[in-house]
Order: structure tokens, then sequence, then C-alpha cells
């Protein structure tokens, strides 16, 4: 009987032991942030309004002693950038912030993505605009660090009896004379963008 009660614990009794260790297993070990680059900027993305300034800090891992620090803006004239990391909104729209230094005797480089929030308006074609001329007008809402946003603005005219704009943005000239059209950003009131409008005979 002994070895029958041997038995029985070895052939099932020791399989159950195993399986139910099983799900007795450590947890993994947590994942460890990511390093900091010898050099970045902070942050490394920035929304700056259209006539703004601010500033980039540059930051180093560590205690790094900096020297031939180069900062410019690739691509566009959307920001100005200083020595120092400041930039200046000039334009809306989008733009890339470099910077190269050499860090404890190491080049290194980093790079930020501003986007100067605004809303673009371009028409057709420059006027002034005849009576009659119907111009489809296109804008682009910049709002975050894609370059995108809600995309939706409501319009208004200084004076319709001038000339008149749709929701769609369709530019409608009656009368000979002047005003303006602005345009609204939907999501944030403070995106507005104008354009004058002359309409002649």
């Amino acid at each position: 009987m002994p070895d029958a009660v041997h038995a029985f614990r070895s052939l099932v009794l020791a399989p159950l032991a195993v399986l139910a260790g099983c799900h007795d297993a450590a947890p993994a070990a947590p994942v460890a942030p990511a390093e900091r680059p010898a050099l970045y900027f902070e942050p490394d993305t920035a929304r700056v309004r259209l006539g703004e300034s601010y500033r980039l800090q540059i930051r180093t891992r560590g205690q790094r002693s900096l020297r031939d620090i180069q900062i410019w803006v690739d691509g566009g004239d959307a920001v100005t950038v200083d020595g120092i990391g400041v930039i200046t909104a000039m334009h809306t729209g989008l733009a890339t912030v470099r910077l190269n230094a050499t860090a404890d005797g190491v080049s290194s480089s980093a790079q930020a993505h501003v986007v100067v929030v605004g809303l673009s308006i371009v028409p057709w074609y420059n006027g002034p605009y005849g009576v009659g001329a119907r111009v489809p007008l296109t804008w682009h809402v910049y709002s975050n660090t894609a370059g995108g946003g809600d995309q939706r603005v409501r319009w208004r005219s200084s004076d319709s009896a001038v000339v008149a704009v749709s929701d769609l943005g369709l530019l409608d000239a009656r009368a000979p004379g002047s005003a303006t059209l602005t345009a609204v950003a939907l999501a944030d009131s403070a995106i507005r963008a104008s354009l004058p409008v002359s309409v002649v005979r």
C-alpha cells in the first residue's frame, strides 16, 4: 500500500505542483526609462503665438561643459532664434530649431519642433477684385506641433455690402470699396487672421 501511495504522489500530485508553479513566475523587471541624450532642448516641442518669444533651454546629461554652440532654424521663416535659444515667432507655421555643440570634447546635436500658433489665409489670386467676382479662399489653422488642428473657422466681413464671405470661405465682391475679412478658429477664438479686400468696378 505505501508503494501505491508513493506512485500516486509521483504520477499525479507532482505534475500538478509543477503546473501550479507556472502561475507563480516572478514579475517582469520594470523597463528603465530612456536615458536622456548628451545634449537636448527642453522642451523639445513648443507652441508659440505670433509675435511672442520663448526660450528653449539647452540641457546636457550630467554636468557637461559646452563649447562651440551653434543654433539655427532649419527651413522656413516661421521663427528666428538667437545664440541662447530664444525663439521669436515671426510667421504662422512650423519650424525646426537645431543645435550643435561640443560637450566635454564630444560633438553633439539636438533639435526642437516649434509651431507658431495661428491662422493663415490665402486667396486664389490677389485683388483688387471686380464687382461680381467670386473667389474661393483657402486657409490653414496651426495649433499643434504636427502643423494641424481643427481647421473649422468662422468668417465675417467688416462691410458685407462691399464684400461678403460664405461659411465655406467664398469671397463675394458686391460693390466698389474696401473691407476686411476675418477668420476665427472655432477651436480657439484667439487664433484668427484678417484679409484686407479692395473691390473695383
